[in-house]
C-alpha cells in the first residue's frame, strides 16, 4: 500500500544514503536472488503474553510518523537537497556540552544536621572536559560544599548541606550549577531542602471497638491505645467520663507508657439506666498535656426466646404421581435458641406432607417433601408452613405447590432459513430444530420428501434427541430442475407421533449472466483513516474481516459476533499496525493472521487455536522482527500458509522511501493450540529477480484452497512508464533441513500489460487511485477441469475507459503456463481493485465431470465521471463465457477526503486490493467470500466516509 506519510529532515535522507552504500547487515534482506537465502534464522520472533508487550523500537522511524507511508514528490526533495550538501563538503558539525542532574530532587534535615545528594554529569557532545560545581539558595546558616570540587563530564560528585541551630525552617529550592571553561556552557539542575524544627514530647490516644452493646447486669470492654505522637514517651494517666446510672469503669492498668494499651471494663447492674451513651476516654501526660477519644456504649434490656421461619423456593411443580421438596429454614430472632416443631396444612387431596427432621433446633433447616397419589387433585394450592417453640410462640411461612395432570411425551420441529437458493451443480442447507413439547425427550428419526428431480437431501445426523438440532443439506446436480419447491421435513417418535415442517427450495440455471449473491452485510470502517485494504477469510463457523485498525469476526450469516481494533486482538501497540492480512489454513484448520509493525519493521503474527475464534483470547500471539532492523520497512506484505510454513511476500523499502526490491519471508508454521514461547526457524528469500533478470513486483504468495495447493508465488513486472508481458511463477518447498526452498522464477506468457489511468468519479474533479500493475491477490487450488493446481490471480491494467482488471488462472502442472485469462472491461467504465477466487472442489470427483473447484467469481471497483465508485463482480464457471457485471453496492457520492491533496485534480487513496476466499465447507462448495469498498455521501471534503462491504457469492 502507498503511505502518506510526513516529510523526513534532509540529514535523514543522507543517513539513507550512506547506509545504501554499505553492505547489507546480517538483519537486512538477503540479495541472493530468487533461489538464494540466507541461513535460516534459529528462531524468528517470541509469544506475547499481555497487551502492549511489544519489545521497545530498535532503529524505527522517528515517533510520530503518521500511519500512511511517506510522500515520494517530498523524499525526492529532500534527497536532491542532501546531495547537494554532499557534494559541497557539508558534513555535521558537533561542538562539545555536558548535561547536569542531581538526586534525590529534595531532601528533609532537622536544624543541626545535614544531608547530601549526589549530583552527575554526562557528556552529551564533543570530548568530555572538566566540570566546575556550585550551589546557591541556601538558607540563613546552612552551608554547601562539593567532593569533589570539579569532575569530568560523565563523573559525579556529593554535595553536603550543613545546617545550624539557628537555621530557619521551611523549603527552599537550591541550584546546583555545572561549567565548562572553554568554549564555555553552563547547565544548572534544581533541588529542594526542608529544614525542620525539633518536636515536643506529645501523644495520641485511640479506643476500639467504637461502640458496644451490653444487656443490663453485665460487662462491656474496650481496647484504649496510646502512642507517641511526638518526642519521647511519657506516662499517660486515664479515665472514663460520660457514664450512665448504674454503670462503672475501671482501667488496667490503671496508667500506661505512651505506646502502651489498656483494658477498659464498663461493668453494668440489673438496674442500669438503658440507652446508648457517648463515653469519653482522656489519657494526660505528667506535663499536663491532655487528649481524648469517643465511644459509645449500648444498654439493652433482656430479651425473650423468639424465632424466624422461611421457605425455599417459594413455588414448585409436580406431576401426579411424583414428589416434591422445600427447603425449610429457622433462626434465632432473639433470645436462645429452642426446639421449633413443624407442620404443614392447605394440601389437596391426595398429596401428604413430611418433614425430615420434624423439629429443629433454632437456626437449623429441615426438608419438606410432598408426595402425590395419581389422582391427587390438580390445581395451584398454597401451603402454610409452620414452626412452634414450646413457650407457645408460632410463625408461619406460605409457598406454593402447583399439581399437573400426566402428559404424553411429544415433540415440535421446525426449519431455518425458510428458504433458500441454489444454483443447479451446486449445495444449501438448512437448520433443523426439535423441541420437547410434554413428557420425555425421545428419538426423532427425519426424512425429506418434494424434492424435485436431481436434487437430493441427507440430514447430519438422521435422528437427534427431542431438544437437539440437525443439518439439512440438499445436493443438486447440474441437471436438477430448476424452479421453486416446497419440502416438507419429518420427524417421528419411537412411539407413534409425527409433526412436519416446510421450507422452500429454489433452484436457478447455471448460466453467464452472472454470480448470485448469498449472505451480504456493511463490514468495518474507520472515521478517521484513509480507505483500507479489505481482506477477509472464511472458516467453517465465521467470516474475519481485517482493515486498517480494526477487526471484525461474522457468524456465516453476516451477524456480527466481536469486533474491536487490532490493538486488542494482535497484543500489539494499535498506533504502530498497518497492512493487516487473515487467511483461513485448510491443512490445520486454523486461522493465522498477520500485521505490519511498522515502527518496528515487524510484524505481529498469530493463529486460532481452534477452527471457531471468537476473541483475542482464542489465538497465539507472537512479535516477529527477526527479518529487518529499523532501516528496512517490509511494505504490502501479503500472507499464505503452506502444509509446513508461513510465507509473507513484500516490497522492501529502505527508510520507508528507497525501494530496493521485494522478498519472500518464511518461517516454520505453528499449530500448536498451547502457544510455544517462540517460533521456529525461517529465513528471506531476498530480492526476486525475474527469469530475464529484472527485480520481481510485490509477490503474492496463494492463499491455499486446499489441503495440496500451497507454497505458490506470483510476482508481476515492475512495468514503470513502460509495459510487460509476463508474470512470475516460484514454488516454495521443503528441504531435506526442513527448511524452506524457492525454486528459479518461471515466466508466464500473458498479454502485454501497463500502468493504468486513475479514475474520475461523478461530483468532483478529484481522481480515484486505480494503483499499478502489481497484483492484488491470488489463491491456489486444485482445478478437476485441467487436474492439477491453479494459481488464480489479478490486477488493474491499462484499458477500456483507462483501466481494466486483468485474471488469470495459471496451471502449475508440468511446465507452468497460461490456462486460461480474462479481461474485465467496459468502454464508459473503469474497472480497477479486483481480487478473484475460484470456489473450492467440494465434489468427490476429481476430473473434469466435477461442477465445483473450476469456476470462479471476482470482485471489483468500477467509476467514471458519470457515475459514484461502485461495488461490482463477475462469474465464470469452467470455460465458460465470463458473465457480465452484477452490482453488489453502489456508492451514494464521490470519494474526496484529507488523503487526496490540495491540487485539482488529485488523487484520492482507495484501497490496493479487495478480498476474495473460497468456502472451506464441503456443503457449501461452490460458494466465493468476498470483499471491497463504497463510500456514504461526502460530508466536509476531510473526513472519510468510506465504508466496506462483505458478502458470499456462487458462480
Amino acid at each position: 500500500m502507498r503511505k502518506f506519510f510526513n516529510a523526513v529532515l534532509a540529514a535523514v535522507v543522507t543517513l539513507a544514503l550512506m547506509l545504501a552504500s554499505q553492505p547489507a547487515s546480517a538483519a537486512q534482506p538477503s540479495s541472493a536472488g530468487a533461489a538464494g537465502t540466507k541461513a535460516p534464522i534459529a528462531t524468528v520472533g517470541s509469544r506475547l503474553d499481555s497487551a502492549h508487550s511489544v519489545p521497545a523500537s530498535r532503529h524505527g522511524p522517528p515517533s510520530g510518523l503518521p500511519y500512511r507511508a511517506l510522500d515520494q514528490a517530498i523524499y525526492a526533495r529532500a534527497k536532491a537537497q542532501a546531495q547537494q550538501q554532499a557534494a559541497h563538503g557539508i558534513a555535521p558539525y558537533a561542538r562539545g556540552d555536558f548535561s547536569i542532574t542531581a538526586s534525590p530532587g529534595s531532601q528533609t534535615v532537622v536544624r543541626g544536621s545535614s544531608t547530601t545528594y549526589t549530583v552527575s554529569t554526562q557528556a552529551t557532545s564533543g570530548a568530555p572536559r572538566p566540570v566546575s560545581l556550585s550551589v546557591s539558595g541556601l538558607p540563613a546558616g546552612a552551608t554547601g560544599t562539593f567532593n569533589p570540587a570539579s569532575v569530568n563530564a560523565g563523573g559525579s560528585s556529593v554535595l553536603t548541606v550543613s545546617t545550624t541551630t539557628a537555621t530557619p525552617a521551611g523549603t527552599v529550592g537550591l541550584v546546583i550549577t555545572g561549567n565548562y571553561s572553554s568554549p564555555p556552557a553552563t547547565h544548572t539542575t534544581a533541588v529542594s531542602l526542608t529544614v525542620t524544627a525539633p518536636v515536643l514530647d506529645d501523644f495520641a490516644i485511640a479506643a476500639s471497638p467504637s461502640a458496644q452493646t451490653v444487656v443490663q447486669g453485665s460487662s462491656a470492654m474496650y481496647t484504649v491505645s496510646t502512642q507517641v505522637a511526638s518526642g519521647i514517651a511519657r506516662t499517660v494517666t486515664l479515665s472514663v467520663s460520660g457514664l450512665g446510672a448504674g454503670a462503672t469503669g475501671s482501667f488496667n492498668p490503671a496508667s500506661v507508657t505512651a505506646g502502651g494499651s489498656s483494658v477498659l471494663t464498663i461493668a453494668t447492674t440489673t438496674t442500669a439506666a438503658t440507652g446508648t451513651f457517648t463515653l469519653s476516654v482522656a489519657g494526660q501526660y505528667p506535663s499536663g498535656a491532655t487528649h481524648s477519644t469517643t465511644v459509645n456504649l449500648t444498654v439493652t434490656a433482656p430479651v425473650i426466646d423468639d424465632f424466624a421461619i422461611s421457605a425455599s423456593p417459594s413455588a414448585q411443580s409436580v406431576v401426579q404421581g411424583s414428589s416434591t421438596t422445600y427447603t425449610v429454614s429457622t433462626q434465632v430472632a432473639s433470645g436462645t435458641a429452642q426446639t421449633v416443631t413443624l407442620s404443614v396444612s392447605g394440601l389437596g387431596t391426595g398429596a401428604a406432607g413430611s418433614f425430615n427432621p420434624t423439629s429443629v433446633t433454632a437456626g437449623g433447616s429441615s426438608v419438606l417433601t410432598i408426595a402425590t397419589t395419581t389422582t391427587a387433585a390438580t390445581g395451584t394450592f398454597t401451603l402454610s408452613i409452620t414452626g412452634q417453640y414450646p413457650s407457645g410462640a408460632t410463625h408461619s411461612t406460605a409457598v406454593s405447590l402447583t399439581v399437573s395432570a400426566l402428559v404424553l411425551d411429544d415433540f415440535a420441529i421446525s426449519a431455518s432459513p425458510s428458504a433458500q437458493t441454489v444454483v443447479q451443480g451446486s449445495s444449501t442447507t438448512y437448520s433443523v430444530d426439535t423441541q420437547v413439547t410434554s413428557g420425555t425427550a425421545r428419538s426423532v428419526s427425519l426424512s425429506i420428501s418434494g424434492l424435485p428431480a436431481g436434487a437430493s437431501g441427507a440430514f447430519a445426523p438422521a435422528a437427534v434427541t427431542a431438544g437437539q438440532s440437525a443439518t439439512l443439506t440438499v445436493t443438486t446436480t447440474a441437471a436438477a430442475a430448476a424452479g421453486t419447491s416446497t419440502l416438507a421435513i419429518t420427524g417421528q417418535y419411537p412411539s407413534g407421533p409425527t409433526h412436519s415442517t416446510s421450507v422452500s427450495l429454489v433452484i436457478t440455471a447455471a448460466s453467464a449472466t452472472g454470480p448470485t449473491t448469498g449472505a451480504t452485510w456493511n463490514g468495518q470502517s474507520e472515521a478517521d483513516l484513509a480507505p483500507p485494504d479489505p481482506t477477509g477469510a472464511i472458516g467453517p463457523n465465521s467470516y474475519i474481516q481485517l482493515i486498517n485498525l480494526r477487526y471484525g469476526i461474522y457468524g456465516r450469516d453476516g451477524g456480527l459476533l466481536n469486533d474491536g481494533d487490532l490493538g486488542a486482538l494482535t497484543l500489539f501497540p494499535v498506533g504502530e499496525l498497518t497492512d493487516p492480512q487473515i487467511v483461513w489454513d485448510p491443512t490445520s484448520q486454523l486461522y493465522y493472521y498477520l500485521v505490519l509493525d511498522y515502527y518496528n519493521s515487524a510484524y505481529a503474527f498469530g493463529y486460532s487455536k481452534s477452527a471457531d475464534p471468537r476473541s483475542a483470547d482464542d489465538f497465539c500471539h507472537y512479535f516477529v522482527g527477526a527479518f529487518y532492523n529499523g532501516f528496512y520497512l517490509p511494505d504490502y506484505p501479503k500472507l499464505a500458509v503452506t502444509q509446513d510454513f508461513v510465507l509473507v511476500g513484500t516490497n522492501v523499502f529502505l527508510l520507508a522511501a528507497f525501494y530496493v526490491g521485494s522478498d519472500v519471508d518464511w518461517f516454520q508454521k505453528p499449530t500448536d493450540p498451547v502457544c510455544p514461547a517462540q517460533l521456529g526457524a525461517g529465513g528471506i528469500f531476498g530480492n526476486l529477480m525475474n527469469a530475464n533478470g529484472t527485480q520481481t513486483s510485490t509477490p503474492e504468495p496463494a492463499v491455499s484452497a486446499d489441503a495440496t495447493s500451497g507454497g505458490y508465488v506470483v510476482g508481476s513486472a515492475d512495468v514503470g512508464t513502460g509495459s510487460a508481458s509476463f508474470l512470475t511463477l516460484f514454488k516454495v518447498t521443503k528441504n531435506a533441513q526442513g527448511y524452506a526452498s524457492i525454486s528459479a522464477p518461471t515466466p508466464i506468457t500473458v498479454a502485454s500489460y501497463q500502468m493504468p489511468a486513475n479514475a474520475p468519479q461523478s461530483g468532483t474533479t478529484q481522481l480515484i487511485d486505480t494503483m499499478d500493475t502489481r497484483l492484488t491477490h491470488a489463491v491456489a487450488a486444485y482445478d478437476p477441469r485441467i487436474g492439477s493446481t491453479a494459481v488464480w490471480t489479478a490486477h488493474t491494467v491499462f484499458g477500456g475507459a483507462g483501466a481494466e482488471d486483468r485474471w488469470y488462472e495459471i496451471n502449475t502442472g508440468g511446465a507452468a503456463q497460461l490456462a486460461q485469462g480474462g479481461t474485465v472491461t467496459d468502454p464508459a467504465l473503469y474497472t480497477f481493485n479486483g481480487a478473484i477466487s475460484p470456489d473450492r472442489a467440494a465434489d468427490d470427483a476429481t476430473d473434469a465431470t466435477a461442477t465445483t473447484g473450476r469456476n470462479m467469481v471476482m470482485g471489483f471497483n468500477t467509476s467514471s465521471p458519470n457515475t459514484f465508485a461502485a461495488l461490482q463482480m463477475v462469474s465464470q464457471r469452467g470455460t465458460g463465457a465470463q458473465s457480465g457485471a452484477v452490482l453488489v453496492k453502489q456508492s451514494v457520492g464521490p470519494y474526496v477526503d484529507f488523503s487526496c491533496g490540495s491540487a485539482v485534480p488529485n488523487v484520492c487513496r482507495w484501497g490496493d486490493y479487495g478480498g476474495a476466499t473460497p468456502d472451506p465447507l464441503r456443503a457449501m462448495g461452490g460458494q466465493v467470500w468476498l470483499s471491497g469498498e463504497w463510500n456514504n455521501p461526502m460530508t466536509d471534503g476531510t473526513t472519510p466516509t468510506w465504508q466496506t462491504w462483505n458478502w458470499s457469492a456462487t458462480p
